[in-house]
């Protein structure tokens, strides 16, 4: 009896090291991996994470946080629905951070546009708070090779 209470003590710790563990998705673009938490976002060489930042040309990206949420998102629109995948929110705990030395430091989104136009871009939200705006003038980088993700 107590060893069958050892074991069911063993497999819920792997359960929970499962359900923690993130993989690296090279298929990120595919709706079936959303939603997640990221924990990184790379391009190549380059990684992006709790203990990385990145930049693109005067803009400096952090990590604020281990994770992030990132959903796949599908807008109505009347031709043709834009479906892109977004990481981070007008939550300044719950999205990455861009500063620039002009700008200052804000909360950030990445937006992964994938159809029907395709592309990758920053955008910075004005303000701070709750309730705070997008910034209309985003910002174009890299698409990301991989991602990695907690599903």
């Amino acid at each position: 009896m107590q060893s069958n209470r050892w074991l069911l003590s063993l497999f819920g710790v792997a359960a929970l090291v499962t359900v923690a563990r993130a993989d690296v998705v090279q298929d990120w673009r595919n709706a079936a991996n959303y939603p997640a938490r990221v924990t990184a976002v790379i391009w190549g060489n380059t990684r992006l994470d709790a203990n990385h930042s990145v930049r693109f040309g005067s803009w400096t990206v952090r990590f604020a946080a281990p994770t992030y949420v990132a959903a796949y998102i599908i807008l109505p629109q009347p031709d043709t629905p834009v479906r892109l995948i977004k990481i981070g929110n007008e939550i300044a705990d719950q999205s990455p951070r861009c500063s620039n030395a002009v700008a200052g430091e804000r909360s950030c989104f990445f937006q992964f546009l994938l159809s029907p136009l395709q592309g990758c871009e920053i955008d910075t939200y004005m303000g701070s708070g709750v309730g705070h705006t997008s910034n209309s003038s985003g910002f174009a980088i890299p698409c990301p090779t991989a991602l990695d993700l907690q599903q």
